[in-house]
């Protein structure tokens, strides 16, 4: 169960990537931010998100707040407190959101950044298929052939401690990203802001973007992880990071400037039904993400029928 354009609108039927209610924009001047110099808050729920416009100094996101009218910029940090949503990921009125400074995810907080008009083959049922990989949830072609999308920076670090899950497609993080702890637990049951905004278990993902440094994943326990096509110029390190779902811990086809280490992660890491390929390494790929390691593509877990898997190199040696 790769999370994508496909298994979230089935999940939703043709109500889209986030439940209706933010798609749709009902309600959401009610919970506007209070103020713009110093720190800012915004403040809202599923029914009356907060909307976020124009420049901040400061952030702080409580309860649900999204990126859907237009840029955004923050010349400070922003934070999501806990149990809180920040969802940038629409395309009309040219919306984004760029971070000057750092970006925190508390406890149980999620963030969903950028979208694009990526299409991706992946393994189907008995075959290979093509599908959006992440369209803007309000793009009306976002189900075929999409045309929007959200390009979304945050130029110091991002942070996540015991989050609920990290969503980042198209989005550029100039410092490093570290993600450790939370993800909700060893299963896939809808919870949290993942079932209210889309019906779906909680994940943390990396697809379609750079981060300058590195890039770490460590003791996360959720319903599945994976990074896809990420040029990342630091080191990528995965480590703990368990899946309740069979095909979790897919990693594919980025490309990293310095070392990639993974170990301890259940099940090891592999292709599910990516249709993957090695992930392209400057430095040293260590344990589970060792040059000479290789899995099944597709993977047995994926389900795929009919099909005899290849063993595929999860990374192959790459020169700068």
């Amino acid at each position: 169960m790769r999370p994508n354009w496909r298994t979230l609108s089935c999940a939703l039927g043709a109500g889209g990537l986030l439940l209706g209610v933010l798609a749709a924009g009902q309600g959401v001047a009610g919970a506007s931010p209070v103020q713009r110099s110093g720190t800012s808050t915004c403040t809202g729920t599923l029914s009356n998100p907060g909307e976020l416009t124009g420049l901040y100094e400061n952030l702080d996101i409580y309860g649900v707040c999204a990126v859907q009218n237009g840029p955004v910029q923050v010349l400070g940090n922003v934070t999501i407190e806990p149990n809180a949503s920040l969802n940038a990921v629409f395309g009309k009125k040219n919306s984004s959101l760029v971070v000057w400074g750092n970006m925190n995810v508390d406890k149980n907080a999620v963030v969903m950044m950028g979208c694009d008009t990526v299409s991706v083959t992946l393994w189907g049922l008995t075959a290979l298929f093509n599908t959006p990989e992440f369209p803007c949830i309000d793009d009306p072609n976002g189900a075929t052939a999409p045309t929007l999308s959200s390009h979304d920076v945050v130029k110091g670090n991002l942070t996540a401690i015991d989050s609920l899950g990290v969503v980042l497609h198209n989005t550029q993080v100039m410092g490093n990203v570290f993600e450790n702890g939370g993800g909700g637990g060893n299963n896939c049951v809808n919870q949290g802001i993942f079932n209210q905004d889309i019906g779906f278990p909680q994940y943390s993902g990396f697809f379609d973007g750079t981060v300058d440094g590195n890039l770490t994943i460590e003791n996360v326990t959720s319903c599945w992880y994976g990074s896809f096509r990420e040029i990342i110029d630091g080191s990528y390190v995965h480590e703990n990071v368990v899946n309740n779902d069979p095909d979790g811990n897919e990693v594919s086809g980025n490309t990293i400037a310095g070392d990639m280490i993974c170990k301890g992660n259940s099940p090891a890491i592999q292709f599910g039904d990516s249709n993957g390929t090695p992930s392209k390494v400057a430095g040293l790929a260590t344990g589970q993400c060792g040059f000479n390691v290789t899995a099944l593509n597709p993977a047995p877990e994926a389900g795929v029928i009919g099909v005899t898997p290849v063993p595929v190199h999860i990374s192959v040696p790459w020169r700068l």
